[in-house]
């Protein structure tokens, strides 16, 4: 190691510039890999963008859903649900055969109901 001399007006061994410059090369060779490996990705997805039919998803809601389905004739279908409502209230037949179920006119039932009467509590009959 060298004396440092006054005469030079600072110290020649505290103040290498080799490693300073070294480490300016070494950074600015990563800043400009880093800006290379950006725009490269960049330019990909750039691409990919303008490449894809639907790049936005929300896009894809934004398309208005199909209306309801009208009905033809209203008013025939109409007559056939009161029709057959009508069928329901006012014939018999089996809901259930196997266990022994039957549809019976309202009418009926209530006429049944008011001959059979209705449950009673036992200390309501008192």
């Amino acid at each position: 190691m060298r004396s440092p001399r006054l005469e030079d007006g600072y110290e020649r061994s505290d103040a290498d510039p080799r490693p300073l410059v070294l480490a300016v090369f070494v950074l600015a060779l990563l800043v400009a890999g880093a800006l290379a490996v950006s725009a490269w990705l960049s330019q990909d997805a750039a691409a990919e963008l303008l490449g894809a039919e639907s790049a936005n998803p929300v896009r894809a809601l934004r398309i208005a859903p199909p209306g309801p389905e009208l009905q033809a004739v209203p008013a025939r279908e109409l007559e056939e649900q009161r029709a057959w409502e009508e069928r329901m209230l006012t014939t018999t037949g089996w809901i259930d055969p196997v266990n022994g179920v039957v549809r019976i006119p309202v009418e009926r039932a209530i006429e049944l109901s008011l001959e059979e009467g209705f449950p009673v509590r036992a200390e309501a009959k008192k």
